[in-house]
């Protein structure tokens, strides 16, 4: 049975008093709070405020409204989401879901790295998002009730659906950029009907975010050779640019007017959005083609963009001239995402190495912390509070 909610949409104030998308607040990868602890260890139990051990697979980031935590889980058998309390990381609810209407009776082939729950769900208000390799996506209340469920279509994808959901008012984005088809579909939260859909050109599997300029909010995504801006509301296509290459995951980012992208085995580019509202422009002000993401999306402080590549390299280039700044060559491949936390960048390797370095125009270590556990997903960062997902363990890390 459906469940009817009062649903409020929150602001933009709401949103950054919380963690509700992959990479935060627009899905930009920069943290609110700026009091996240630098030292903990997971053998000693030091700062580490609770532990969860996590029984199903899921490769999707956590994401946190008021104290509640969701993360979605999924394998050949079902796909199921979780909802944790954040102050004593005890599981409050857990629902499987059923069959929509236009659900493939089989799952899809995915690899297992990617697997069936690779796109981190997305909280807004008093409702959450989740959406799963085969196109299932369901919405629920906070005390986990169904308020809708429905298949958007399922993306024919040879590594699996991965695309995150991001929500901007009363719709929820998803990204569904299939090799049979590709397109980008705006969702209605409170009732699941389809608002509006843009055809795309190609495949690929980076996660859209919310650009935030001064002629006013962009969806923006990547695809295997443009970085593309809609108009949240409407759809309709606001600026193209072409420079990407490749099989393109990770994300773009947005600062001070720029929106920057990149790809290994393409060249990286920053776009500056111009115009009005009425007439937005955009215009490619460099490209670089050094050290370039594979899995890991960038971020930035405003001055410079940060990224960890697959081959281990921690980068960081100045965002108004694409000139590198520093390149520190690190042990261990980076899938995770990187997340600015006030002067500080976090980012964990595929070793279970978390890296907590300083953001600025030279490489300065501050901590390096071993999970026990490979990374693969990007933490959630709340005032004074880590929650990282690993593939067997949910840790919340605070200062004691």
């Amino acid at each position: 049975v459906e469940a009817e909610v009062a649903v409020v949409l929150p602001a933009w104030e709401a949103l950054e008093q919380n963690w509700p998308s992959f990479r935060g607040p627009a899905s930009n990868g920069t943290a609110t709070f700026a009091t996240a602890p630098t030292e903990w260890d997971i053998e000693a139990g030091t700062n580490i405020k609770w532990s969860t051990e996590l029984s199903q697979p899921g490769g999707n980031s956590p994401v946190i409204w008021g104290n509640r935590l969701f993360m979605s889980a999924g394998d050949d058998s079902g796909y199921e989401v979780h909802c944790y309390d954040t102050d004593s990381g005890e599981l409050v609810w857990k629902q499987t879901l059923d069959r929509f209407p236009g659900s493939p009776t089989t799952p899809p082939q995915v690899t297992e790295e990617t697997g069936h729950a690779a796109p981190s769900m997305v909280a807004h208000g008093d409702m959450v998002f989740a959406v799963f390799a085969n196109g299932d996506m369901a919405s629920y209340d906070f005390e986990g009730n169904l308020v809708w469920g429905k298949n958007v279509g399922v993306p024919e994808n040879h590594y699996g659906h991965s695309s995150s959901l991001v929500a901007w008012e009363d719709l929820v984005y998803v990204q569904l950029d299939g090799s049979a088809e590709a397109k980008v579909v705006a969702i209605d939260i409170f009732d699941g009907k389809e608002k509006w859909s843009a055809q795309r050109e190609t495949i690929s599997w980076s996660s859209p975010i919310i650009a935030r300029t001064e002629i006013g909010p962009q969806l923006i995504l990547c695809s295997e050779s443009t970085v593309d801006a809609y108009d949240p509301a409407s759809g309709n296509l606001l600026w193209s640019e072409e420079f990407l290459a490749g099989e393109v995951a990770p994300s773009p980012v947005y600062a001070n007017g720029i929106v920057f992208a990149a790809n290994e085995y393409a060249v990286a580019g920053a776009i500056r959005i111009s115009g009005t509202v009425d007439a937005p422009e955009s215009e490619v002000i460099w490209e670089y083609d050094e050290y370039l993401p594979e899995v890991s999306s960038p971020i930035s402080d405003g001055e410079h963009i940060y990224f960890g590549t697959s081959a281990g390299d921690l980068v960081c280039i100045n965002l108004e001239t694409g000139e590198e700044v520093w390149v520190e060559e690190l042990d261990m491949g980076f899938y995770s995402s990187p997340i600015l936390v006030g002067d500080r960048i976090y980012i964990g390797d595929l070793d279970g190495s978390m890296y907590v370095v300083k953001a600025g125009s030279e490489y300065e270590l501050i901590s390096k912390i071993n999970m026990g556990e490979e990374i693969f997903a990007t933490p959630a960062f709340m005032d004074g509070r880590i929650y990282m997902r690993m593939p067997q363990h949910l840790y919340c890390i605070e200062q004691e």
